[in-house]
Formats: C-alpha cells, structure tokens, sequence
C-alpha cells in the first residue's frame, strides 16, 4: 500500500508530497490544479510511461518521484541520466540503483511494486468494471486470480506441441530421404576392405623405406669411420717422428731453463759486485765520515747553547723591564702618598717628618 508520495519538478509540480491512508483515496480539486499530473507521476514511475521530456518542469533541476510503502522506497530520476532506484528500509537509507532503458521497468521494481492498471482510475474514466461486458469482466478477474496465465500455459503447450510434432514429421521425412541415398553407397563396404588391404601395404612400405633410411645412414656411418681410421693410420706411421719431435721440445724446453737460471745467476754475481765496489769506496771514507758526525754533534751543542744563552738575555731584559715599572710604580705611589698623608698625626698631634 502506498503511504505517501512525493513529486518535484513534474509539470506543475515543484515539490508536493501527499499521504495516503488505507483504503480508496481520492484527489480532488479545481480544473488545472495538477490532479492528473499526480497520476501522471505514479505512471511514470510504476509503468515507464508517459516517455519523452514534455512532462518535466521548465524551471529546471531534475524531475524526481518517490513511493513511500509499508516495507519499500521507489524512487525515479530523470535528469542527464534515467535511473530508478529502490530501497528496501522504508526510511530510504540504503539504495540500489537500477537504469531505465527504452519503456521497460527494472524487473525488481515490479515485482516490489505489485501495481496494475487496476489500481489507478483517471477522471474520465467509466465506473469499474460497470460498463464492461461479461467476457471482459471475466477476463479481469482471471487476471486478478492469475488464471489468465493457466490459458497462457496450455497456449505455450499446444504451441510446442505442434512445433514438436512438425518437427518429428519433418525428421520422419528426412530419415526416408536418408535411406534412399544411403543405398547408393552400399559399395562403400567392399571398398573399405580393399582400403584396408591398400593401407596395410601402404604401411609394410613405410616399414621397407624405414629400414631403407636405417641402412643408408648405416653405410654413412661405416665410410665416415673407414675415413677416421685411415687418417688414424698414417698418424700411426708418424708416431715415432713424432715422439722424437716431443723429446728434443722438452730437451729445448730445459736448456732454456738452464739457461735463464745462469743468466739470473750472473745477473745477481754483477750486483753482489757492485755492491762489494760500493762497500769498499764507503768504507776508506769512513774516517771523514765520523769526524763530520762529530763536528754536526759539536755543532748542535753550541746550537743548543747559543738558543739557552738567547733565552736567558731576553729573560734578563724583561726581568730590568719589570724592575724599571716597579720603581715607576713606586715612586707614583709616593707621590699619591705624600699627597694624601696630613702633616699632623691626627691621633697624637706630632708633626709628621715627610
């Protein structure tokens, strides 16, 4: 049951929300009021219809319709896009969004929804089933019972029956047509024992150029090996020269050895030599080295000396100039003193001698 509805942007409405009771409602008012644009909205968001953009507002902003039920919110928005949504908390917290295309409504809306056109009578429409015939109230309550889809069951039936039954009759055709042609290839059979006999043959002459292959390739091996041994044989013919040549390398080999050993021997004999040469010269010079060592020694003495004397000279001088300041010092302070001192004792009143 529907509880409330709301509308924006439909024809001439902004924004109006209406609530239902239980029961038959009825929406009156003056001409040009919006009644049928109430029922305009429902339809377009129950059935998809009316389609186009005529109904929307020309103030602008998205033409928006919403249902309020016991267990659901139903929600449809047509702006850039055409989308239904719906809600299963009638508070609307939660949405799924479902999109509209062509004049179809999204299944589950429908089946949420559970509206017919019977649920909606527009102004000018007869009195309910009143100026209807008999077969055609028949026909609604059939609907309303689900009856009407009982007929529509034995119609799809009766359908696929006859459907199926052309088809066996069709098939049955087809198979006799097939027996006919399968007895023009009744030949196939004999021809398929000579096809064995030829393919077996076929195969002992796979076989036959098998073994041939083997056996050329076993003759390619046998010349390549007799080739291998030939040249094997005249190096065996020169296996002695050969050896005699390997002999007279490692005697070649040593000789250089030795040879490199005598050289790096009197390599080293030359600079023992030269060496010795060396000693010699250093040692008739050692009697001037020593005595130059020990004027250097005398040398740095004096030095020594020399750098003590200067240290103390110029300790003597800072001690005289010291000295010179003190003097300096006292004689401004005998001065101040005397500047100072009364020349009666102002304790005993002697005269005090300056």
């Amino acid at each position: 049951m529907i509880k409330q509805l709301n509308i924006k942007n439909f024809q001439s409405h902004k924004n109006t929300t209406l609530e239902f009771h239980p029961g038959v409602n009825t929406i009156v008012g003056p001409t040009d009021s919006g009644k049928s644009a109430i029922i305009r909205a429902l339809r377009w968001l129950i059935w998809n219809r009316p389609t186009g953009e005529a109904f929307r507002s020309t103030w602008g902003g998205e033409t928006q319709v919403r249902i309020t039920t016991d267990q659901n919110q139903f929600l449809r928005i047509k702006d850039k896009g055409n989308v239904y949504a719906l809600s299963n908390d009638p508070e609307g917290v939660d949405w799924t969004e479902y999109v509209a295309f062509g004049s179809d409504v999204p299944e589950d809306i429908q089946k949420a929804l559970n509206i017919d056109e019977t649920n909606l009578q527009l102004q000018l429409d007869s009195p309910f089933l009143l100026s209807s015939s008999p077969g055609e109230v028949s026909a609604y309550f059939n609907k309303i019972a689900h009856l009407d889809q009982i007929d529509k069951g034995v119609k799809y039936a009766q359908n696929k029956i006859r459907t199926i039954t052309s088809q066996i009759n069709s098939d049955e055709r087809r198979v006799e047509e097939l027996s006919t042609e399968i007895k023009k290839y009744d030949y196939i059979d004999k021809f398929e024992i000579e096809f064995e006999i030829v393919e077996q043959m076929g195969q002992e002459w796979q076989q036959k150029i098998t073994t041939q292959n083997k056996l050329e390739s076993i003759i390619t091996n046998i010349k390549n090996i007799n080739q291998r041994i030939y040249q094997y044989e005249r190096t065996i013919l020169l296996e002695e020269q050969v050896e005699a040549t390997l002999q007279l390398y490692k005697e070649r080999e040593t000789r250089i050895q030795q040879s490199e050993d005598i050289y790096a021997s009197i390599t080293n004999i030359i600079y023992i030599d030269h060496q010795i040469e060396t000693i010699e010269k250093t040692s008739k010079l050692l009697p001037q080295i020593d005595k130059i060592l020990s004027l250097i020694a005398e040398a740095n003495e004096k030095e020594e000396d020399q750098e003590n004397l200067e240290k103390l000279i110029h300790h003597i001088a800072q001690t005289e100039k010291d000295v010179q300041n003190t003097e300096k010092e006292i004689k401004s302070l005998k001065s101040e003193l005397h500047k100072h001192m009364p020349k009666v004792c102002p304790l005993c009143g002697n005269k005090l001698s300056t």
